[in-house]
């Protein structure tokens, strides 16, 4: 919610659907899951959300245009995973500047406000590369939970970067409400992870994963 109007307009719906509604601050930070099993982390990854990139001459209208040629896909061709189009456009148009602004060269404008990989997020295996205290979190966080296996969510500050190369930085925000962490914040615990994201990278994630479903039935059957 951008103002008290959108506020509104978001409680009156969910209040029609359930008497407690709750309410919590847009915080902007790096999308990280850590997969953990038996206390150690097995893989992790970021989520990028879908973007399209500013060049400085284009307005975000046909940046758009030129995102979604093509989204249907052909035979040879698939598809590639995209927010819907209208529900993006809508997002970017009550932004400050519309879809009538120009991003500056390298702008990256996201398309949503998640980053789901059923939504066209990008996914980049840093698991090589996370600082162990954000490790030791997500391990003491499953723990927590009384979970064996869980896929810990968090939301980690700009100082990722210094340890991921190519990690993009975060956008900036037109929000005076958004809250900017210099650290690591939980935000979930998933109990029955969705690795498929994760495999779809290559071959060597798609190993990483049989080998923790391996590891995993030979645990329950042990």
């Amino acid at each position: 919610a951008d103002g008290e109007p959108a506020l509104r307009a978001a409680l009156t719906r969910s209040l029609s659907l359930d008497g407690t509604a709750l309410i919590q601050p847009f915080i902007t930070g790096h999308d990280l899951r850590v997969v953990v099993f038996d206390g150690e982390a097995h893989m992790a990854y970021v989520r990028i959300p879908p973007a399209v990139t500013g060049d400085g001459i284009h307005a975000i209208q046909d940046l758009l245009d030129e995102h979604y040629a093509g989204a249907a896909g052909t035979a040879l061709r698939p598809a590639v995973r995209k927010p819907d189009r209208a529900q993006a456009g809508k997002r970017l148009a009550g932004r400050e500047g519309g879809l009538t602004r120009i991003p500056a060269a390298g702008e990256r404008v996201p398309l949503a406000d998640t980053a789901n990989v059923t939504t066209g997020a990008e996914v980049m295996d840093v698991t090589a590369s996370v600082p162990r205290d954000i490790i030791e979190l997500a391990a003491r966080t499953c723990e927590a939970a009384g979970l064996r296996l869980a896929g810990v969510d968090l939301m980690v500050g700009d100082s990722l970067r210094s340890a991921v190369p190519g990690l993009p930085a975060l956008p900036a925000s037109c929000s005076s409400s958004v809250t900017r962490i210099a650290d690591s914040i939980v935000l979930e615990v998933n109990s029955a992870p969705g690795l498929s994201g994760y495999a779809s990278m290559g071959q060597a994630q798609e190993t990483a994963v049989e080998k923790l479903y391996a590891r995993i039935l030979q645990a329950l059957i042990a």
